[in-house]
């Protein structure tokens, strides 16, 4: 009696045998027998798609969860969103081809199996609470599970918090919950219960809807397992003991793939986490919508921390030369390299250094002509200036010779007027032959200072042009030459003036009194 109520608990706590008992009881057909659910039972494991699964076939296989203790790889998944996505891709890729645009074969011309065009029964949260409540019992009791996984099941943040209760007193070693539409605030509710559990070495967060957000509490739970067992290893390094780095528990791998959420933000969160974490090493970060602007962070990451032995970034916006740097980095990290990434492009820029020194004559030449040119340019600038005040003070010249031309002018006309008085001459026709005559007079002298300030400013241009092809002249040397012509001219000028001035006073029969009596 004895053995047989032994054998009896031991037959209980094998899977298969208790749920074909179940489903016996119950007048069921067992999932083993139907192919369309694809399921591969053992006593040691399960697999299962639960896309054609009815509600009344699914509580034999939740019971049996949970008196099973047995069960040491779990595997639920369902097909309806990697079918769609996949229909949708075969679809565009066939309007594409009719358009011309693309040679890609296609396979079913974006067509869904019939159990596929309607969601399936086992997505309502009612099911799949069901579902978090039997592995919640399953995970608390099996002490012999390591590996669970979770694909394509929608799971909601009430249903997780009961998968996060089972998590803590499990013996996982993998975990993966994948394409569960897991947002910020459910990725929160695991952390808790995934930060507990010291045993679990593989953490899995495939095509889930978290931004960088949700990734903070996943960096969390790496913080906190990189400080508990930097504190056992130094703990155990004390008194000249050397620490045992395998018997050390946590997660050892992260795989962030598909989070399309997350983008270039998510990256520095991932450096600041991970620049001190030494037991990581694994990390994917495939499809994930990173470009250029993060790679120097994903980079210097790769070269301060040597421990990362494996790195995926690959369906990503990143270029050639970023790819090659991190798998450059990577093979460092493992050893198959003796030099960094780094390292090569240092010494490149020293040797191109060096070449630019010892070439001293090239530097001396080229540091001369930009002198020259400065010099050039200054000198332009200096003669521009004094052509200004060159202008000024002929101006200035013209403007005193005017005043006194004038002054001249009325001293005459008064001493015409005192002459009438006296009744020596006809002052009414003296005076408009003297009006007649200035008029003219001034007309010509008009025109003389036209020629003379055209002239003037064109030989200023044809010197100022002469001085700046002579680029070889000091600087000194072109100035003075420059001032001693300047005065030149302006002494011309003012000569010029005065001999014209003369020529009008006897031309109009004046002498030096102004009053043309000859005394």
């Amino acid at each position: 009696k004895m053995l047989s109520s032994v054998r009896r608990r031991e037959e209980k706590g094998l899977f298969l045998n208790n749920y074909l008992n179940l489903c016996q009881l119950q007048g069921l057909c067992p999932i083993t027998s139907m192919h369309a659910h694809r399921a591969r039972v053992s006593n040691t494991s399960l697999q299962l798609k639960v896309d054609r699964l009815q509600p009344h076939e699914w509580e034999p296989l939740f019971q049996s969860l949970k008196d099973n203790d047995s069960l040491e790889a779990l595997s639920i998944y369902s097909d309806w969103f990697s079918s769609h996505r996949k229909a949708e891709k075969q679809h565009s890729l066939m309007s594409k081809k009719k358009k011309g645009k693309s040679k890609h074969s296609y396979t079913n011309h974006g067509i869904l199996a019939p159990h596929l065009l309607h969601q399936p029964p086992f997505h309502k949260q009612s099911a799949v609470r069901d579902l978090c409540m039997a592995l919640k019992s399953f995970l608390s009791n099996n002490k012999n599970v390591r590996h669970l996984e979770l694909r394509g099941i929608p799971i909601s943040p009430q249903s997780l918090r009961l998968l996060a209760d089972g998590i803590v007193e499990s013996s996982l070693e993998y975990l993966k919950v994948s394409d569960a539409l897991i947002d910020d605030e459910g990725i929160r509710v695991l952390c808790d219960g995934v930060q507990v559990c010291k045993s679990l070495r593989v953490l899995s967060l495939q095509r889930n809807v978290f931004s960088s957000r949700g990734l903070r509490y996943v960096l969390d739970v790496l913080r906190s397992q990189s400080a508990l067992r930097n504190a056992s290893a130094w703990e155990e390094s004390l008194r000249d003991r050397v620490p045992n780095m395998t018997t050390y528990r946590g997660i050892m791998a992260l795989d962030l793939s598909f989070n399309q959420h997350l983008g270039d933000e998510s990256v520095q969160e991932i450096y600041d986490a991970l620049l001190d974490n030494f037991w990581l090493l694994s990390l994917s970060l495939r499809c994930c919508e990173l470009t250029d602007a993060c790679a120097q962070q994903l980079l210097a990451l790769l070269t301060r921390n040597s421990t990362i032995l494996e790195c995926d970034l690959s369906n990503n916006h990143f270029s050639e030369y970023v790819m090659e740097s991190t798998q450059k980095c990577v093979a460092f990290n493992k050893g198959e390299t003796l030099s960094r990434p780094g390292d090569e492009f240092q010494h490149a820029a020293q040797a191109h250094w060096q070449s630019m020194e010892e070439d001293l004559s090239l530097v001396d030449k080229m540091a001369t002509i930009r002198a020259n040119r400065r010099k050039e340019q200054t000198r332009i600038g200096q003669h521009r200036q004094e052509f200004v005040t060159f202008e000024n003070l002929s101006t200035k010249l013209q403007e005193n010779h005017l005043q006194r031309k004038m002054k001249n002018v009325k001293e005459k006309g008064n001493s015409s007027d005192d002459v009438a008085n006296d009744g020596k001459s006809q002052p009414r026709l003296r005076n408009i032959n003297h009006r007649q005559y200035t008029k003219t007079r001034d007309k010509k002298k008009k025109n003389s200072r036209k020629g003379k300030g055209k002239n003037r400013r064109q030989k200023v241009e044809n010197v100022e042009e002469d001085i700046a092809d002579d680029a070889d002249v000091d600087e000194e040397e072109t100035m003075n030459q420059f001032k001693s012509i300047l005065e030149q001219r302006i002494m011309e000028a003012f000569e010029n003036e005065l001999q014209g001035q003369k020529e009008e006073d006897s031309d109009a029969g004046l002498d030096d009194d102004g009053d043309g009596d000859g005394d």
